[in-house]
């Protein structure tokens, strides 16, 4: 199993973020500080692709539950959106 894994590694399957905000209102906010795991995957034919995840810090301040959140990652494929209802932002507390 892990062999047929390892021969599926395509450049679909890697994933390099690169950026990631928060969206509140029309205000948008950067991570205060990011910590990149880069992770080197190889198939069976010996190719190499670099995975890049990411820790993103944001000020807690942001995460009030007075309005909607949006969150944004930027990778090599696009971007990547997810919205927070302020109801759930309130349950994070």
């Amino acid at each position: 199993m892990a062999s047929q894994y390892n021969m599926s590694i395509t450049l679909e399957n890697v994933r390099q973020i690169s950026r990631g905000v928060v969206v509140i209102g029309d205000d948008f906010y950067e991570a205060d500080s990011t910590v990149f795991i880069e992770k080197t995957l190889q198939n069976t034919y010996g190719a190499k692709l670099v995975n890049v995840d990411a820790i993103f810090y944001f000020p807690l301040q942001l995460f009030t539950g007075w309005d909607d959140i949006k969150i944004v990652i930027f990778d090599n494929q696009g971007k990547v959106e997810r919205k927070l209802k302020k109801k759930d932002v309130k349950k994070l507390e």
